[in-house]
């Protein structure tokens, strides 16, 4: 079983990255109030929180993921990541490269292997894009096949 800090993160991940919706955090939230026998008053506040307040779901998010595994809960996050971009393709992925990378970029790109391809992913893309290196199509199915690892971690 998760730890609620591990999922907290993964959702905070999520919804950062526009993969998934505030509503479905608060149902997350709501259904963890029923399955503990004291829920902390974070859930609670993260369960009452309005769906379009999303900065006070993300703050709430943070304080709940709070000694979490950060780069466990970003291959959690990964696995969703592999079915938005599943359902997005052959569309340009170029907005969830350009995510992938700041996330990266806010470890300092210091990342353990399995988590590399993260690094100036947006700029492989830009790169595509321009004709400079490489194109598309190629790159959007090196990107999809990246995260495909991480599908059996999705939380949603």
């Amino acid at each position: 079983m998760k730890s609620i800090a591990l999922e907290a993160e993964t959702f905070r991940i999520l919804l950062m990255n526009d993969c998934i919706n505030s509503q479905e955090i608060i149902a997350w939230a709501d259904q963890k109030i029923m399955d503990e026998d004291k829920p902390s008053i974070d859930l609670i506040e993260l369960s009452i929180a309005g769906p379009d307040k999303i900065a006070d779901v993300a703050a709430r998010l943070a304080i709940l993921s709070a000694g979490g595994d950060l780069l466990e809960a970003l291959r959690a996050a990964l696995g969703t990541m592999y079915d938005v971009a599943v359902k997005t393709q052959p569309g340009d992925l170029s907005w969830l490269a350009a995510c992938l990378a700041k996330i990266a970029a806010e470890h300092n790109n210091n990342l353990p292997a399995d988590l590399k391809f993260l690094v100036r992913l947006d700029e492989e893309f830009s790169r595509a894009a321009d004709g400079t290196d490489g194109d598309l199509p190629t790159v959007t199915e090196k990107l999809v096949n990246n995260l495909k690892h991480f599908k059996d971690r999705s939380p949603t």
